[in-house]
């Protein structure tokens, strides 16, 4: 039985289809067009029962299927050279071209029979790794066209939670092939074997490489299969001025029966067709599309970045086929105003950001063109479950659509000083990429650490504010009380003690400081403003210059060594000499802040900290205002 979460018919148009053209594809009506498809490539094919005559599964003699097994264990790779023949790789290749001349990202091609029957022909490679009753998903499924000094994606571990079974054998492998030769001037994958990575397979977020003669070029000829232990470190290369041909190629997650798709470290989609299926049921165009839209969904900022021209496009795309069905466009959570037309992009692994709409909200309307205020999160609350770390719950009802929050971002950390830090572990669960650039790392206050990930059950997610420096959360569907608020890409462990979330305040621009807090309602002397988490920085983001305005000494007090940052609202509160407010370390939690009030506030004032005395500001090199 193939596993769709939702299924959208494709239309029919007999007459639109008497006068189809091919030479463009520009609104979602012509993508989704079956017929299309079939002219674009005549000689491949589009069936509702792909698997039922396939070819012949790929034959492996049996003292290779061991090689291959051992290398996946020992190093935690295998290349299997040119085990597609020559005449379904040209034809595949020759697919990917013309999408790609279209201005299409090369994913579509998964809307061919044959890329299917590809993966599906593998069992005599997989079943040694992962037994006969082994999964295909589309988790991690993608596509590439490498061309001149294009690039693969940046280094990262397909899993961050730990992946290998007793036996030394993964519980997930990612397959990957190449349709024309991979070669290093042309981004061939590289890796980091497992048995030469000091944080395999216990300290999987630090991805630092030590020794850089560890290193594999994995160059490989059109039609061969690589694939890896999901844990493993692997990155594809930028491509050379010299390269003599685009890499194309296609990758598709494989797992065990009993492996965990759900893990809070899954980096990619555990949902959609579940291929390991009797081979006469149905893989339908609509489901294709499904998969393809999520796909996308999921690559958002490499869609931005490699088709800004059909970006637009691809994203409604997404919204009308794909398997969560995200919306664009959205209104806020009271009547909008106006509606403005946005772009869109979000992360690639578990440290990325995303898209670019205008949430409207009548209750956060700009004051004037250059006035921005960011609303907090008033539906919900982080809460904390014995011990087991922090999660965001909904304390009301959060309709479809509704803006949950929006979250501040401080200044990037350039990827430069993201890679040379060799303790940068620390963070990149709460580090975002945002539309800006693949290389500009932000940290985003507000909640948006707490929220937790789901491969399976995510019902929020997260995009670019359009005109403030902020990431916007909003509902995918209707969220009840109590219930949990999840995103999808792996964030910590889950959250039954309440943290008091910001009710009284909102985040607007301060006149010559930037962003700062304010108050909408009064606040009483001695009453608690926010609590804020802390996130630890590690030793050398700790002595670098990056957050060098953000950071605080933990626990607070006189001698304490750990800089950290403060989530929520605590990087956002402002320095005044005759501070009305103030912050504690948590009273019986550890790595939180309380905010308090130290007198009474007036709704409408600033509500601003004290950073310390002179010897704060010296070293600062600034003059107090």
């Amino acid at each position: 039985m193939i596993v769709i979460l939702c299924h959208r018919s494709v239309a029919k148009f007999s007459n639109y289809f008497n006068n189809l053209s091919i030479d463009h594809m520009n609104t979602v009506k012509e993508i989704a067009e079956i017929h299309a498809w079939k002219k674009m490539n005549p000689r491949l094919s589009i069936t509702e029962t792909p698997f039922l005559n396939q070819p012949a599964d790929f034959k492996v003699d049996a003292d290779d299927a061991t090689f291959y097994l051992n290398s996946v264990v020992e190093e935690g790779y295998l290349k299997a050279e040119s085990l597609i023949p020559a005449k379904e790789v040209e034809l595949i290749a020759e697919a990917i071209e013309k999408i790609v001349a279209l201005g299409l990202p090369p994913v579509f091609i998964y809307v061919y029979d044959e890329v299917w029957q590809v993966f599906k022909r593998l069992s005599e490679l997989v079943v040694p790794i992962l037994d006969k009753d082994y999964k295909i998903t589309i988790a991690g499924m993608w596509a590439w066209r490498i061309g001149v000094e294009e690039e693969g994606f940046s280094i990262h571990r397909d899993i961050y939670a730990k992946d290998t079974r007793a036996d030394g054998r993964p519980a997930h492998l990612t397959v990957w092939i190449p349709f024309t030769d991979a070669t290093p001037h042309n981004s061939c994958m590289y890796m980091l074997p497992i048995h030469l990575d000091p944080n395999y397979p216990d300290n999987l977020t630090n991805k630092t490489i030590t020794n850089y003669s560890d290193i594999r070029a994995l160059p490989a000829k059109a039609g061969s299969v690589v694939a890896w232990n999901a844990n493993i470190a692997h990155w594809g290369s930028k491509s050379s001025k010299l390269s003599e041909h685009p890499r194309i190629s296609i990758a598709m997650d494989f797992s065990c029966a009993d492996a965990d798709m759900a893990a809070d470290d899954l980096a990619y989609y555990a949902s959609g067709p579940d291929l390991n299926i009797d081979k006469s049921a149905p893989l339908t165009f609509t489901q294709r599309l499904n998969a393809i839209g999520e796909s996308m969904w999921f690559y958002k900022n490499r869609i931005r970045h490699y088709h800004s021209d059909k970006a637009d496009l691809l994203f409604q795309f997404c919204q009308s086929y794909s398997i969560t069905q995200p919306e664009i466009n959205l209104a806020g959570n009271h009547a909008a105003a106006q509606t403005q037309q946005n772009t869109v992009a979000q992360a690639e692994t578990p440290v990325e950001a995303a898209t670019s709409v205008a949430v409207d909200d009548a209750s956060t309307l700009p004051v004037n063109s250059k006035s921005i205020r960011l609303m907090p999160a008033r539906k919900c609350v982080v809460k904390n479950c014995d011990g087991q770390g922090f999660g965001v719950y909904a304390k009301a009802k959060i309709a479809a659509k509704e803006l949950i929050e929006e979250c501040h971002l401080m200044p990037a950390i350039t990827q430069d000083v993201f890679d040379s830090c060799t303790t940068t572990f620390p963070i990149t669960n709460f580090v975002f990429r945002t539309a800006n650039g693949e290389k500009e790392h932000v940290v985003a206050l507000g909640f948006a650490d707490n929220y937790r990930h789901s491969g399976h059950n995510f019902n929020a997610a997260w995009i670019q504010h359009e005109t403030a420096r902020a990431l916007q959360f909003y509902a995918l569907r209707d969220i009840k009380p109590g219930e949990e608020i999840r995103i999808n890409y792996a964030m910590g462990k889950s959250g039954v003690q309440e943290l008091v979330p910001p009710g009284k305040v909102e985040v607007r621009e301060s006149p010559d400081k930037g962003f700062g807090v304010f108050a909408i309602e009064d606040i009483s002397v001695g009453e608690v403003i926010e609590d804020c988490r802390v996130q630890h920085l590690g030793e050398e983001l700790s002595t670098s210059d990056a957050f060098s305005d953000y950071r605080f000494n933990y626990p607070k007090g006189v001698g304490s060594k750990k800089r950290v940052l403060a989530m929520g609202l605590g990087g956002v509160f402002n320095h005044a000499d005759e501070n009305n407010a103030y912050w504690i370390n948590h009273p019986f939690l550890d790595n939180v802040f309380r905010y308090m009030a130290n007198r009474n506030i007036k709704a409408g004032e600033e509500v601003c900290t004290s950073y310390g005395g002179s010897n704060y500001w010296a070293g600062q090199g600034i003059k107090p205002v």
